[in-house]
């Protein structure tokens, strides 16, 4: 039981982190920000899906 709430704590934090990144790429204007925003969301929705 204690896991599974440490779980969902953790992909709530792991989205909104997300959210945030996506959002801090979406309104930068340096290319390299975007890039590096893209990579971190990826990684970041993988580790969304891949908690089981």
């Amino acid at each position: 039981m204690f896991s599974l709430i440490l779980t969902i704590i953790y992909l709530v934090l792991v989205g909104a982190i997300g959210i945030f990144v996506g959002w801090h790429g979406f309104k930068t204007d340096k290319i390299y920000e975007k890039i590096t925003a893209a990579i971190m969301l990826i990684i970041l929705i993988l580790r969304l899906f891949l908690i089981k």
